[in-house]
């Protein structure tokens, strides 16, 4: 999933579908012609999750209108058996299919029936230690978000998860949307040095900026919310990015990766084109008789470094001219006895 050199983009449609097959199907397609590696929704009961007296939050009650919380997911509720098309879609057109499960059932359901490779966590669910020991039993790879935690809940969360073999711990503020004020990517260091895993930024701000100083930090995995249409109806739709915004987004951070290249240093092909124009070459800078010895003051360094290259100097000292040599001429090899 993750690689050396390459950012993988988690285009979050979560609950943006609003309940509809269709509109899920066509978040899929945006996420795909926008340059995302995966397109992730989330797997839960409603039942299980929401108590009857859970209050929606206050942003879900501003965009949602719904006071409790309960009716607020049963406006998005959607099919299990739809998630099994969503994800012969995303195989049909090479994208990979992610959710976030919030209950064993779903876990299950996610691993067994939709065959998913990656599981992720909510940062909902980091202190919910029977679903994170049962996440442990069955996942191989797993994503961590960290919102609303402290580090000695994320602490415990990465032990209880112990067995999993690769695990992506997110930084992640969990307000909807974030302030920049808020985001705290000077954390990343922390988290990266702390666990020794790839770290990754869950990204809830309104701009790109974050993102890119988050891959600048060394974030492996980038996940942000996107939606057909910042005017639907829905808890997330308005803090999201719509299709322009999603595919603007995704070029920031592949531009990114580009700019922040490898860590070897080397003269790139275009930079090795103009060494000879750039750098200085040997010139004589006064006659040389033909046999008389080469001494420094017979050298001086000059532009084009197309003959011979000032770090031969030190070859040329002692040599003796093969003929006669005017000042302000190139050196070249071919003009010393060896």
């Amino acid at each position: 999933m993750i690689k050396k050199n390459k950012v993988y983009i988690i285009a979050e449609a979560g609950v943006n579908h609003n309940g509809s097959l269709s509109k899920a199907l066509k978040l899929i397609e945006i996420a795909k012609k926008c340059g995302a590696d995966a397109v992730k929704f989330q797997l839960f009961d409603k039942d299980e999750q929401i108590s009857k007296i859970a209050p929606s939050a206050p942003y879900q009650k501003e965009k949602t209108k719904k006071k409790n919380m309960l009716q607020m997911a049963s406006t998005y509720d959607f099919s299990w058996k739809d998630h099994i098309k969503l994800k012969k879609k995303c195989d049909k057109i090479k994208i990979d299919y992610m959710a976030s499960c919030f209950d064993s059932k779903s876990v299950d359901f996610y691993l067994d029936k939709i065959k998913g490779k990656v599981m992720k966590i909510a940062s909902s669910e980091i202190d919910n230690l029977r679903l994170l020991k049962y996440i442990n039993k069955r996942c191989n790879k797993v994503i961590l978000s960290t919102g609303m935690a402290n580090l000695e809940e994320i602490k415990k969360a990465v032990k209880t998860l112990k067995n999993v073999k690769f695990l992506t711990i997110l930084q992640c503020t969990s307000v909807y949307p974030a302030s920049i004020n808020e985001l705290n990517l000077n954390v990343i260091k922390t988290l990266k040095k702390m666990f020794k895993l790839p770290v990754g930024f869950s990204d809830h701000s309104l701009r790109n900026t974050a993102a890119i100083l988050s891959v600048g930090a060394g974030c492996k995995v980038i996940e942000k919310h996107f939606t057909i249409n910042k005017n639907l109806k829905g808890p997330d739709h308005s803090m999201s990015l719509n299709p322009k915004e999603l595919l603007l987004y995704i070029k920031n951070l592949r531009d990114c990766e580009k700019i922040l290249g490898d860590e070897k240093k080397l003269p790139t092909k275009n930079e090795s084109n103009l060494i000879k124009y750039s750098r200085r070459g040997l010139f004589a800078s006064k006659d040389i008789n033909k046999k008389e010895v080469i001494k420094k003051e017979h050298i001086n360094y000059k532009r084009p470094a197309s003959f011979m290259s000032i770090i031969e100097e030190k070859n040329l000292i002692g040599k003796k001219a093969k003929f006669s040599i005017k000042e302000g001429s190139a050196l070249k090899k071919n003009m010393f006895i060896k």
